[in-house]
């Protein structure tokens, strides 16, 4: 999406949804906005669901895992996940550590080694189309904005309404393509869950200040996932089960998509003694199944995926932090809910 954004700027392949050429563009990324949360919410985000009527009503679905370190990566260099570098939202490195790859990048550390692909921005900047970013101030020199969205100018704005008319003037300049970034609303969802008062707030709220975002420019807004709600009853706790944790070394990353590190085999046993359903997946098999291209990494690949069904979330609680046994809104697996995302158009894109 990012990349077709640039395409209709300058022109020719990289405009791979064909659309309308224009002189600059913004592109919304709402973190946690999945299309069936957006439909299930319409009356309470009247101008996303006008324009997404507006724009044929169409969903994207990104790719595996259904987590923002992989979705925005895919975002930011227009590759399909497994071919990044970033294949999950925790992974083992190298050095034995668990490596958290939003939040866990050191100073000394160089991202570009994780993720060494050329970004959107910095191909735009070889077509003449300078790149910005516009998102919560936290995020400015982050180790993961630099994976993702490496060359852009960044412009910090805590305020929704001012960072969205912060958006609106890079954009009436030629030749420009802005990332528009909202973390609010998947924040609500982890602590409430996408049917709380607090998650319809955080929606309205965005919504109210999108209506802004109106102009000759092109406008794209879209989510990295969507969101399910999980009940602690649906917690798996997965030391309960006789067997896995002497299977299973090391499960760690998001609790619907768990990477896991022994052996699979006899942690599918372990399952089938418990009754506990999900899915056992290897990397080679999600590559069969087209969920990912690849599992390209200098880090550790996980032996195999557990991959939760319906609403429930697997937690290793001798590795999973009290913060995380709290989240209500879950997403990581392969559900419809979690994968499939708005592709709503705007401004000089309708």
């Amino acid at each position: 999406m990012f990349v077709s954004a640039l395409g209709a700027i300058t022109g020719g392949d990289l405009n791979r949804l064909k659309l309308p050429k224009v002189k600059s563009a913004v592109v919304v990324l709402i973190d946690g906005l999945g299309y069936l949360n957006l439909k299930e919410h319409a009356g309470h985000a009247r101008n996303l669901s006008r324009l997404l009527v507006d724009s044929g009503d169409h969903a994207i679905r990104v790719g595996f895992p259904s987590t923002t370190a992989v979705s925005l990566t895919s975002f930011g260099t227009g590759l399909r996940a497994g071919t990044h570098g970033i294949l999950g939202y925790q992974i083992l490195g190298v050095d034995g550590a668990t490596r958290n790859m939003l939040s866990g990048w050191s100073s000394n550390e160089n991202p570009r080694l994780w993720q060494e692909n050329e970004s959107v921005i910095e191909i735009g900047a070889q077509h003449g189309v300078w790149g910005h970013m516009v998102a919560s101030p936290e995020y400015e020199g982050s180790g993961f904005t630099e994976v993702f969205m490496a060359g852009a100018a960044f412009y910090a704005e805590s305020d929704l309404n001012r960072r969205v008319l912060e958006a609106k003037r890079i954009a009436s300049q030629p030749n420009t393509l802005t990332y528009l970034y909202f973390a609010e609303l998947d924040q609500a969802a982890h602590r409430f869950g996408v049917d709380s008062g607090q998650w319809v707030q955080a929606l309205e709220a965005i919504d109210s200040a999108l209506s802004a975002l109106s102009g000759p420019f092109g406008v794209l807004i879209t989510g990295d996932h969507g969101v399910i709600d999980v009940s602690a009853d649906n917690h798996i706790y997965l030391d309960a089960i006789p067997g896995f944790c002497e299977s299973v070394t090391l499960a760690v990353g998001d609790p619907r998509a768990l990477f896991c590190y022994g052996d699979k085999e006899a942690a599918a046993r372990a399952f089938e003694g418990s009754g506990v359903v999900g899915y056992l997946a290897t990397f080679d098999q999600l590559i069969e199944q087209g969920w990912v291209l690849g599992a390209h990494s200098i880090d550790v690949v996980p032996d195999f995926v557990l991959i939760a069904k319906g609403q429930t979330a697997f937690y290793d609680r001798r590795t999973s932090k009290a913060q995380s046994l709290k989240m209500v809104g879950q997403h990581g697996a392969i559900d419809d809910r979690e994968t499939r995302v708005p592709l709503i158009r705007g401004g000089g894109f309708i």
